[in-house]
């Protein structure tokens, strides 16, 4: 039985080689598009990167606003990663190996998969937040325990089913990776549907969301104040963070419409035959897919520039590793290797 298993393994390894050495590469095309590529990687990985270290120390503070935001800085961190130029292959074999190649990694469904995965975290976000303002019984029941990290695993699960449709529609023709769909109408009716899961219902979603809790925010100040509490008291304080809060995710939620309001219309349009095929050749296409990604990678620079809080916190992580580095330098002094040679 081991070595019958052992067989197939070897098997399955050889024809994986031989999959990878018989393709034709092509070397990255370095112009505009793929330098900006690299820029927006570089400031998306070491931004969200730093996000991901600031949150998780908070993550004992058990808020759910602070599991979303780790989350969301994950998301974009997979995006910014995914959006690194790599050469591409131009021509692959036959075999389950070429099917699984053009499903899994031409088509790019895991960046698609953590982008949405994003977008789902943001739209979540402005629910949680809508929630604890206005309805703070109810927040109390489902952001308690564990259901924020229940709520995490169906955003990447939900996710993973919106874009499942890709590993579907991108298939191997003659040692060549294309799109194929059943046929135009069914197109048309999911480049709709793409258009309404991913962008529009979350984007009004969050629209509402935000409005709703900026009015409410209001609304309970003035109140305090006529209840005669000083602008000082820990009533205020408390509003004054939660719309800071507010505010620092609606510019988010701005800043996710701007960049991604361009591409996705412009792919339903595509989708519904109103744009050309030739549309995905164009440079217009190019910068409206640059602008979709430049999201993945901005969001740390929000939180910098509109978050006093999350500036304190990186503060505090930057001097406590600096520290960290010091005493380790005196505790573990650098010895030449030459000298305990001899």
């Amino acid at each position: 039985m081991a070595a019958c298993t052992g067989n197939i393994t070897k098997f399955w390894m050889g024809l994986l080689v031989h999959q990878i050495t018989a393709g034709k590469y092509s070397a990255v095309h370095w112009n505009w598009k793929s330098y900006t590529q690299i820029v927006m990687a570089i400031i998306g990985i070491v931004g969200n990167s730093l996000v991901i270290c600031v949150y998780l120390r908070k993550l004992r503070f058990h808020i759910a606003t602070n599991t979303l935001i780790l989350n969301l800085a994950v998301a974009d961190l997979l995006g910014s990663i995914f959006i690194i130029p790599l050469p591409k292959v131009t021509q692959i074999g036959e075999g389950p190996f070429s099917e699984i190649y053009c499903s899994l990694a031409w088509s790019g469904v895991l960046l698609w998969i953590a982008i949405v995965a994003s977008i789902y975290t943001l739209t979540m976000l402005s629910v949680e937040r809508y929630l604890a303002v206005i309805y703070p019984i109810k927040y109390r029941l489902l952001f308690v325990g564990a259901r924020p990290k229940i709520v995490i695993i169906s955003i990447w699960i939900l996710s993973a089913f919106v874009n499942l449709y890709i590993t579907f529609v991108a298939k191997n023709s003659n040692g060549i990776c294309i799109v194929k769909w059943p046929n135009p109408a069914f197109q048309a009716i999911f480049g709709v549907f793409l258009f309404l899961a991913e962008f529009f219902i979350p984007m009004l979603i969050m629209l509402v969301s935000h409005v709703r809790t900026i009015f409410s925010l209001r609304t309970q100040a003035e109140t305090i104040l006529r209840s005669g509490s000083a602008r000082n008291s820990p009533s205020m304080a408390l509003l004054r963070t939660r719309r800071k809060v507010i505010e620092t995710l609606f510019v988010v939620v701005v800043t996710f419409i701007i960049c991604w309001l361009p591409d996705q219309l412009a792919y339903m349009l595509y989708n519904i035959g109103v744009l050309e095929t030739e549309y995905l050749s164009t440079h217009l296409y190019e910068f409206f897919v640059l602008l979709a990604f430049l999201n993945s990678c901005v969001n740390p620079i929000i939180y910098t520039f509109k978050n006093k809080e999350f500036r304190h916190s990186l503060k505090v992580l930057l001097r406590v590793r600096k520290r960290n580095q010091i005493h380790a330098t005196n505790d573990n002094p650098i010895v030449d290797i030459r000298s305990t040679a001899k």
